[in-house]
């Protein structure tokens, strides 16, 4: 039937912080005291105490009557305020009764002040009439009742019974029980607060003498106990329904309504990912060299607006009922029967965690990198460990209660493929929270918190890699605290033993959750729980309806979602229907109507809208998260359903290993691009991740026993020879690559540093290919050759990408002074300092360079003779030598930058100038070079003017061999002039100082204008790739 809302109260809105400062400092507690005793026949006594009493209150020893009356039993009514005595045959006399030994349900013994009180004996009755076991004498003397008013005032009265009717005003309470209650015979309700005084005692558990039994009301009737069952449907016993530490007066009264008594005001938190989610491992080589590289992969989070999303908690619950659900599917839509349970443990329904679905191509790339790694790990000599994760997490508050988190912890759990009802624990991870917690009101954020480079075993890492959507996040820990800094830890306690969660998944994105009073209805006295038609109708206020299945109980059929304005019913034709589903201490007994199911206190109940509209095994929010399509059954179109991918895959049995288990990925027809879809991988029983499952070098396709290694029907590639070396920046691969069938397809080489890899399609033989780095570090060369059956052989090697230093005779950084740090100690030595002053080098750092003779300073390079240079002694290079300096000259003029002179310091031997100084050779405007010897002055010049606005970088390299000289000259890294000559061109002085700035061969008229860096000699001409190095350089 369709469940209509009835307004009986307004709608309640959740808990906010301020208010729980009515939670602060209370007055002491206090001792119980004797209120009544009264004899109620001849061997029983009535013990009336101030509140509930319990430990020692039904031991007969701690009764003593004087005169002295035997007490043979006691006797502790429902609401554990009065005792029955019972004794030996009373007498009409005057006894006094004294209590010890007996304490209230906080332990508090009797006050010693009130243990005591007297009350006449009853003799043996004459006659008793209405047989109602009050005697006649009794009844018509009658009793004192005494009712606590809502002002907190008692009022007082005497009261009769009918001596001719045993139960006076047929309220159900005989009058010998209302005396013992000391009720009005008379009146069914003696406070007259709306409840009967059978209701009262029977059932509610309430006081018939208090108009407001759990003191909430302070003074207001509509708080009292009638109107708390008649109005609001909350406890007359209970002064905070839901426990959520905001009373019922102030949820109704002071909140006038904003609040619902009846649903916990709790925190509620809601977890997002943001970013990348990145898996890594290293791979180590088990050699002296202990060489490792790192693999990783980053996953993408998709962009679909899919309304089949849905948090990680019902994703759980979905996937322990999967089978049960899926069946119903399958065989109708009807609805599932209530007596589907899952051990469902949520942390207390204050939290969710948003799942996410990972890109196609992100999720892709991630398995084939699994796949590269295993393979990789699987050569001899090389293991795979320190598994990593990372994260970027975001917590939001979406309650309305304000609160500070701090120590926060997420688990990361995965969803065994094997098993999809099992999530095992991957990782617990911390991200960063600032120091002293976060602080988040209504509707508040974190930033961005980071878990990053959490350590995981190695396996594990590779297990996500090759199955990301299987990965989920979940909170784990945390502390929440209020304005007052009090822990909300109380939740735990108090809320969870008052109230059941509820959780709706609409199943399009929209979740609701509510923790429900679950203590209102009682029977005898006893909390029976809340069925599930109230807790829809006058709780949660949702309009629903059920159905009657063929022969069985009536099913949630139709329910309505206030956030998108309309029902959400069963959908035969799109194969939709409600799924109701307990926890595990949730008792739901066979048959059961949905309406009747009783949440008790702890228990938890999801309503799910599962849907499978295609029939492939999947359901939609499963669909989403896969990224697959309900519309479609098999999405990639390989012969299997999604499901089947998913949830059933196969055995793979390769001779001579263990059998595993695989799931191939629903959104790619052929992964391993084998040539065989993953319908054909499944009949064949291969792998659908791996080309070649048995790894005989022959691809799935073309193999006649693709899980026997023994059989093959191709042979692969064979690398003849394989080099990488360095020189400077430049590496180069020599190698040479055959195939035994004539099969070879491509080659490639991977460089190790990130960039494109070459890709040679013929010329295998002599293959000779460089490839220069933009930094220094030490890079593995990979060289892959593939046939055109997929098979591939590699061979790799390590180089090391750095600035050369064989040879190097000096080498001055000009780090704020002109030391020597090619180890030589040729220390420069600075004249005129003032003249040579710190400066910042290319890159921006200060006093990492010279400035020289700018004019600025004493009159610097002037005609008065002043002038700075730097001077080191004779490096003793001769024959074969190379300069490496970065210059950015203040002008164009004729200088000398750098070089040596000849023996008599005439005339230079070697030097760098620019333009014509001294008339020395050079072209004006440019850089050039001058070498002097017995054979012909070689001159070399730059083809274009020399940059005064721009750091430039020189190379002047001289080889010498069998009677020739060769000149090379290199702007930044690219050679521009060269020049041989034959004869002889030694250094023809030992003792010369090797110059920087001036050559002092005339005066100022040679000086340098302008900034210098990193000046280097070496004793031999540098290669092309050396050269490129020194250029490429960028730590100086």
């Amino acid at each position: 039937m369709l469940g209509k809302p009835r307004i009986i109260r307004a709608t309640w809105t959740l808990l906010t912080l301020a208010l729980l400062s009515a939670c602060g400092q209370q007055p002491a507690d206090p001792a119980p005291k004797l209120v009544s005793v009264a004899s109620t026949g001849p061997t029983t006594v009535e013990v009336a105490f101030s509140e509930a009493v319990e430990s020692g209150a039904t031991v007969a020893a701690n009764y003593a009557i004087t005169p002295s009356l035997a007490v043979s039993q006691a006797s502790l009514d429902v609401q554990k305020t009065k005792v029955t005595l019972t004794t030996a045959p009373q007498s009409n006399v005057q006894y006094t009764l004294k209590v010890s030994g007996v304490r209230d349900l906080k332990g508090n013994p009797i006050d010693p002040a009130a243990d005591s009180k007297t009350f006449t004996g009853t003799a043996p009755a004459a006659g008793d009439g209405d047989g109602d076991g009050l005697s006649d004498a009794d009844e018509v003397s009658g009793w004192e009742v005494q009712v606590k008013q809502g002002d907190g005032s008692i009022a007082k009265r005497t009261v009769t019974s009918d001596p001719d009717k045993p139960d006076t005003d047929g309220d159900g309470l005989g009058d010998k029980e209302e005396r013992s209650n000391f009720t009005d015979a008379r009146s069914s309700d003696t406070d007259q607060d709306g409840l009967g005084d059978f209701d009262e005692i029977k059932k509610w558990a309430s006081s018939p003498t208090d108009v407001d039994s759990d003191g909430d009301a302070k003074g207001n009737p509509s708080l009292f106990d009638g109107n708390e069952i008649k109005l609001h449907g909350t406890s007359p016993t209970l002064a905070d329904t839901d426990g959520d530490k905001i009373s019922d007066y102030d949820e109704i009264i002071v909140r006038g309504g904003a609040y619902n008594p009846l649903i916990a005001n709790v925190p509620q938190l809601e977890l997002s990912l943001q970013g990348t989610t990145d898996l890594s491992v290293n791979v180590k080589y088990n050699d002296a060299s202990n060489t490792q590289y790192t693999r990783s992969t980053s996953l993408e989070q998709g962009t679909s607006t899919s309304t089949s999303s849905t948090d990680t908690q019902t994703r759980r619950v979905e996937a322990s009922v999967s089978a049960t659900v899926g069946a119903e599917l399958s065989a109708g839509t009807e609805g599932v029967s209530t007596t589907v349970s899952a051990s469902v443990t949520v942390s207390a329904g204050f939290s969710n965690e948003n799942t996410r679905s990972y890109t196609q191509d992100s999720t892709r790339t991630s398995q084939q990198r699994q796949e590269d790694i295993v393979s990789e790990g699987s050569v001899s000599g090389r293991t795979i460990d320190d598994g990593r994760i990372g994260v970027g997490l975001m917590v939001k508050n979406t309650g309305d209660v304000s609160f500070k988190l701090e120590d926060l912890v997420i688990t990361a759990l995965f969803r065994d493929p094997s098993d999809p009802t099992r999530f095992r624990t991957i990782a617990s991870l911390t991200p960063a929270i600032p120091a002293g917690g976060v602080t988040l009101s209504s509707g508040g954020q974190t930033g961005v918190l980071d878990a990053r480079n959490v350590a995981i075993p190695a396996d594990q890492a590779l297990e996500l890699m090759a199955h990301p959507n299987n990965l989920f996040f979940q909170f784990s820990t945390y502390n929440l605290t209020d304005q007052e800094g009090r822990n909300f830890e109380f939740l735990r306690e108090v809320t969870l033993a008052q109230t059941a969660l509820v959780v709706i998944d609409y199943g399009n994105g929209s979740v609701r959750r509510a923790r429900v009073a679950t203590n209102v209805e009682r029977q005898n006295g006893k909390i029976v729980g809340v069925t599930m038609k109230k807790v829809l109708d006058d709780i949660l206020e949702l309009p629903f309806a059920t159905e009657p299945r063929q022969g069985g109980p009536r099913v949630l059929t139709s329910l309505f979602d206030p956030n998108k304005g309309h029902n959400v019913q069963r959908d035969p034709v799109n194969r939709a229907l409600w799924a109701v589903v307990g926890s595990s201490n949730l008792s739901i007994p066979a048959g059961s109507d949905f309406e009747d199911i009783l949440l008790k206190p702890g228990t938890e109940i999801h309503l799910l809208y599962v849907q499978d509209r295609d029939d492939d095994g999947l359901f939609a929010s499963e669909e989403y998260y896969y990224g697959t399509r309900d519309d479609n059954p098999d999405f990639d179109s390989d012969g299997l359903k999604d499901g089947e991918e998913v949830k059933g895959g196969w055995g793979v049995a390769v001779v001579g290993k263990a059998p595993r288990k695989v799931f191939p990925n629903p959104t790619v027809a052929d992964f391993d691009s084998d040539g065989l879809n993953d319908g054909q991988e499944k009949l064949r029983g291969t792998d659908p991740f791996k080309a070649d499952t048995d790894d005989d070098t022959t691809t799935d396709d073309k193999d006649p026993a693709p899980l026997d290694p023994s059989v093959t029907g191709n042979r692969p590639p064979v690398i003849d020879s394989f080099s990488a070396s360095i020189s400077g920046f430049v590496a180069t691969v020599s190698a040479s690559v055959s195939d035994p069938d004539a099969n070879l397809s491509k080659v490639e080489i991977d460089w190790g540093d990130g960039s494109p890899r070459s890709t040679l399609t013929s010329n295998f033989a002599a293959i000779n290919t460089t490839h220069k780095y933009s930094a220094a570090g030490t890079y593995t060369v990979k060289l892959t050759a593939t046939d055109a059956s997929g098979v591939s052989v590699s061979q790799q090697g390590n180089v090391q990408a750095s600035i050369p230093r064989d040879g190097l005779l000096g080498e001055y950084l000009f780090n704020n002074n002109a030391n020597d740090t090619s180890g030589n100690n040729k220390n420069g030595s600075i004249s005129t300092t003032a003249c040579v002053q710190p400066a910042a080098n290319r890159n921006g750092l200060a006093s990492k360079a010279y400035e020289f003779n700018n004019g600025s300073g004493a009159g610097c390079g002037d005609s008065s003779g002043t002038y700075g240079r730097i001077s080191t002694a004779n490096l003793g290079f001769s024959g074969s030598f190379s300069y490496s300096v970065w210059i950015r000259p203040l002008t164009n003029n004729d200088q000398w930058i750098l070089g040596q002179n000849n023996s008599n310091g005439s005339q230079p031997w070697a030097a760098l100038v620019i333009g014509n100084p001294n008339a020395l050779g050079g072209t004006g405007g440019r850089v050039s070079f001058i070498l002097t010897g017995s054979g012909p002055t070689l001159t070399v010049a730059d083809s274009a003017n020399v940059s005064t606005s721009a750091w430039v970088h020189y190379v002047v390299s001289v080889s010498s061999g069998g009677g020739q000289t060769t000149v090379k000259l290199y702007r930044n890294g690219t050679q521009v002039a060269t020049a041989s000559g034959s004869g002889s061109y030694a250094n023809p002085s030992s003792t010369n100082n090797f110059l920087m700035g001036n050559a002092a061969l005339n005066s100022t008229n040679a000086v340098f204008r302008g900034l210098m860096d990193d000046v280097r000699v070496y004793n031999r001409a540098l290669s092309d790739g050396e050269i490129q190095a020194l250029y490429s350089d960028s730590n100086s």
